[in-house]
């Protein structure tokens, strides 16, 4: 598909979606206060010796738009993005649209930066849409895969039913990467398309399969009835990145003290996230942005990421990092080819920001 034609499409797309349940919504995670500097962090070593001091944004003005919902894995990006907001950014944020809705918003200029994972965005830059990845947003990807009470491990993956949104998507990469973990491959077991996580948790609660991958959330409230944590994605697979930032190279040059005030805002909320002070004013956050969510299954969501290292205080974007999971879904099949980092990486700002904020010693 030729760029032009496909600018088309995707504002259409936009214009269709707007009047849909999945268009685009600003929306406000209600983050716990922190200070200018975003100082609940850890003290920072190999910087500069001195105390981060954050950028001065007053006067300029960003539109993110995210692919999905506001989820508890994301409450510590909307710290990051409330950081931006005490330094002066004007900044909206935008949750809840489909692939398509944010794809086109960025097309017709209605934002400037894109959160959304390595292979739906790479998807898109195949086909004519010129994005770099500039940030890295989430560097774990909440996913365990559980299985049903008589699968115990790995190993009882052998000749079992596998659920999955698709066999070319995350999931399908998941799946693969879990039998190999057991000596599997994918021929040992079956691979059902089932459909979405709501979807392969109803099949599995009713037995049609064996076992899938789902969210920590629903492991924990499935845990009490038997059902077997069988790998942890968050921790076996930690090169496996689930949300990067977007945006396009013509932006990033024009802008490049936003790119990297985002980076290091990233940085300081991981940092905020890591200090075990935070955990209470990180349950509020969650509960109060993310409808159904108690309390009580916050604070062990938190348990469950702190103990699976979900966000290493010094991880940023690189393209060694890009490259592995561009090539994980290569293989898998979900993108025709692997496009040069060269062409879809930026990690300037990232490496600008880490200097900044100084690393932390662990």
């Amino acid at each position: 598909m030729q760029p032009k034609r496909l600018v088309g499409l995707l504002v259409g797309l936009l214009l269709v979606g707007a009047g849909c349940t999945s268009s685009l919504s600003p929306t406000s995670a209600p983050a716990a206060s922190a200070p200018a500097a975003g100082g609940s962090a850890a003290p920072a070593a190999g910087g500069s010796g001195t105390a981060f001091q954050p950028p001065n944004l007053s006067g300029k003005k960003l539109t993110i738009v995210v692919n999905g919902d506001l989820e508890q894995s994301k409450i510590t990006l909307a710290h990051a993005y409330d950081l931006l907001k005490q330094w002066g950014l004007d900044l909206t944020v935008n949750y809840g649209g489909t692939s398509q809705v944010v794809m086109a918003a960025m097309v017709s200029g209605q934002a400037q930066v894109l959160e959304f994972s390595v292979q739906g965005t790479l998807s898109s830059v195949n086909n004519g849409v010129n994005l770099q990845a500039f940030a890295l947003a989430q560097p774990r990807q909440d996913y365990a895969m559980i299985g049903r009470p008589n699968i115990k491990t790995l190993a009882d993956l052998k000749g079992a039913k596998i659920g999955v949104l698709d066999t070319v998507g995350i999931n399908g990469v998941q799946a693969t990467l879990a039998l190999q973990a057991a000596g599997l491959t994918q021929k040992d077991a079956n691979i059902i398309q089932v459909g979405g996580q709501g979807a392969r948790v109803s099949a599995l609660v009713a037995g049609r399969i064996d076992a899938t991958m789902v969210g920590f959330s629903n492991y924990l409230q499935l845990k009490s009835q038997g059902y077997n944590l069988l790998y942890s994605y968050t921790k076996e697979q930690p090169n496996l990145w689930d949300d990067v930032l977007w945006a396009s190279p013509t932006w990033l040059s024009q802008n490049a003290d936003i790119a990297t005030a985002i980076n290091e805002a990233v940085l300081e909320s991981f940092r905020w996230f890591d200090n075990p002070a935070n955990k209470q004013a990180y349950v509020d956050a969650s509960t109060a942005a993310v409808k159904g969510l108690d309390a009580s299954l916050a604070g062990q969501m938190y348990d469950v990421y702190t103990q699976n290292t979900m966000y290493p205080p010094n991880t940023i974007l690189t393209t060694d990092g890009l490259s592995f999971n561009q090539d994980a879904f290569v293989k898998a099949g979900s993108l025709p080819k692997a496009l040069p980092m060269s062409q879809v990486c930026n990690t300037t700002y990232a490496q600008q920001a880490l200097q900044a904020v100084g690393q932390v010693q662990q």
